[in-house]
């Protein structure tokens, strides 16, 4: 109940909102290691984190990125900002971050992220919280050889480029992260939301970070693939298995239905590439559409090969032929099946 009111309380609009990016991320290290860290002396400040994520709208598989709606916290003590009650009052409690010592802590794979809200709030006893609010596009490498029925990982991943894991030490605040009961995210199910931290070195730069990620686990739901993709797969391709039964002399109707259902294969494999991932690698749809071109094609050629032994009067090898076929086709297509969704 309380994270829900806090997420309510949030202002629906910032006094700017800014596009951000890697580059006004990283702030001036001098500035901030001027100001003396908080508890310096005892070893590695302790930041406690939390990110919720209100809302998840679009995962875009071509673009390997996903579009939320977030916020982020962050929690520490500052003995230097301790006051005493005489002088605390709501205008001295509100700071912004420009004004006091922070972890200058950003998103590390943010792609397009627009800071819609900021607030930072200073306690009596010098605890600072810290309230920032995202949404926009989030980069995160997706694994697609098993989609249509895949699961991916979604990262947010922040990170401090200016303290190391021996100078400030993320927590992970459990009570604040996690994600909203209601998304609108309709083709993906969700699992409960990980969150570690930890410590991430930049080769570039020869040195490592103090970092939190937060992990959400989601599921494709495959009845649309099934329904509107595989089933119509195979209907062409059983379409082409009727070539078997005809007498081979009957050349019109096998030659009809085998360049039937080429034609039909490569009109909706023009239509299917509109909803398949562009990917420089075979997933496994892909294996199973490239199979399935590969036996009507087979089919066809099959026709054409028994058209010809009935020409040159030796029918009854055509009839062997189809005979063989009639139980082998339906083998091979479940052998596809099989080795293009289970191996």
């Amino acid at each position: 109940m309380q994270l829900k009111n806090l997420v309510a309380a949030l202002p629906k609009t910032s006094t700017v909102a800014a596009n951000i990016t890697i580059e006004d991320d990283i702030n001036p290290a001098r500035e901030l290691l001027v100001r003396e860290r908080p508890f310096s002396e005892q070893g590695a400040t302790e930041i406690s984190v939390g990110l919720y994520v209100i809302d998840l709208f679009k995962i875009d598989e071509a673009r390997q990125s996903f579009e939320a709606d977030f916020f982020i916290e962050f929690r520490w003590k500052d003995p230097h900002l301790v006051m005493s009650q005489s002088h605390c009052s709501i205008a001295s409690c509100r700071k912004t971050l420009d004004e006091i010592w922070h972890p200058a802590a950003r998103i590390f794979n943010q792609r397009n992220l627009t800071k819609n809200f900021e607030t930072t709030v200073v306690a009596p006893d010098g605890t600072v919280v810290c309230g920032q609010r995202f949404n926009g596009l989030v980069s995160s490498p997706l694994n697609l050889k098993r989609f249509p029925f895949d699961e991916q990982t979604l990262k947010i991943q922040i990170m401090s480029f200016v303290f190391s894991p021996d100078e400030v030490q993320f927590l992970v605040n459990h009570h604040l992260t996690g994600l909203a009961e209601e998304i609108s995210l309709p083709n993906w199910s969700t699992n409960t939301p990980i969150a570690h931290t930890g410590s991430r070195h930049i080769a570039q730069l020869n040195q490592s970070f103090v970092c939190f990620d937060y992990e959400l686990q989601v599921k494709r739901y495959t009845a649309y693939y099934i329904t509107r993709v595989i089933l119509p797969l195979i209907l062409i391709v059983l379409m082409s298995y009727a070539v078997f039964w005809f007498p081979p002399g009957q050349i019109m109707p096998q030659v009809t239905i085998s360049v039937t259902a080429i034609l039909s294969l490569i009109t909706y494999e023009f239509t299917l590439q509109q909803s398949l991932p562009q990917v420089p690698y075979l997933t496994v749809l892909d294996k199973f559409v490239i199979g399935a071109m590969v036996m009507v094609f087979l089919a066809l050629v099959e026709t054409v090969t028994t058209i010809e032994l009935a020409e040159v009067k030796l029918q009854f090898l055509a009839l062997d032929l189809d005979s063989w076929l009639r139980w082998l086709f339906p083998a091979f297509l479940t052998g596809l099946a099989a080795a293009a969704f289970w191996l």
